[in-house]
């Protein structure tokens, strides 16, 4: 029987390891069209949907960031 080695053990106990920039829940409204667009572009690329939302919203930003 091979025994985890104590960074294993730590990492096993107490959930999910903590990330440096945690994800914020946000609600908003699409149509049925968008929703639909949205769901077949995420099966295509075989992403999960709010991973394909968060690379679009990376690109948006990147293509528009302003300047402060």
């Amino acid at each position: 029987m091979k025994l985890q080695t104590l960074s294993q053990l730590e990492k096993s106990v107490g959930g999910r390891p903590k990330v440096a920039e945690p994800k914020v829940r946000m609600s908003f409204y699409l149509t049925r069209t968008e929703s639909e667009r949205l769901r077949s572009l995420s099966d295509d690329e075989a992403r999960p949907l709010s991973q394909q939302v968060r690379q679009i919203i990376r690109e948006y930003l990147s293509a528009h960031h302003a300047t402060d």
